[in-house]
């Protein structure tokens, strides 16, 4: 009964190794052995040796460790100038409206809709835009303005004023910043 546990592992150490001692096996896969030549291999204990690890790097110094460079007394470089706004006429699904990509922000709301001059009243940039001829109505967002125009009227003739209207509005928002 004590060598019960034994006859098990044998059995199922034949069993995994096809009939054969797991030592044979274990030569056979490291290619130290033809697996058909029979249990004829040496004795001797099999040796496996392992070389070490490398070395890992050094961790990261935390940032309150890291060495600061002294503070000096030059002043700070100036930043360079922000590039001119843009913006860009794209044209929408129905001949009538005309989108205006704009390279700056054009309202700090997330957006405004105006269906007249009167509805425009609070806003300085959709008093300005109804007042060009051919104007009906107006929606903006921060990236673009989406103007609807009259049937009587012309995108190229309107196209460039819209424009102009846009880029004076960018730069006094971006001077007053």
């Amino acid at each position: 009964l004590t060598d019960l546990p034994t006859r098990i592992a044998r059995r199922l150490s034949r069993t995994l190794t096809g009939g054969r001692s797991a030592r044979h096996a274990v030569r056979a896969a490291l290619g130290l052995a033809d697996p058909a030549e029979g249990d004829g291999l040496p004795k001797e204990p099999l040796t496996v040796a392992f070389s070490p690890a490398p070395p890992r790097p050094p961790a990261p110094e935390p940032e309150s460790e890291k060495l600061q460079a002294p503070e000096t007394s030059r002043e700070p470089e100036p930043a360079a100038p922000a590039p001119p706004p843009e913006v860009t006429p794209v044209p929408a699904d129905t001949p009538d409206v005309m989108r205006f990509q704009c390279s700056a922000p054009l309202i700090d709301a997330a957006s405004a809709s105006f269906t007249s001059a009167a509805a425009a009243d609070h806003s300085p940039l959709g008093r300005e835009l109804f007042q060009l001829n051919g104007v009906r109505m107006i929606f903006i967002t921060q990236g673009f303005a989406s103007v609807t125009k009259t049937s009587s009227a012309s995108w190229i003739s309107l196209s460039p004023a819209i424009q102009q209207v846009l880029l004076r509005h960018l730069s006094q928002r971006s001077g007053a910043a």
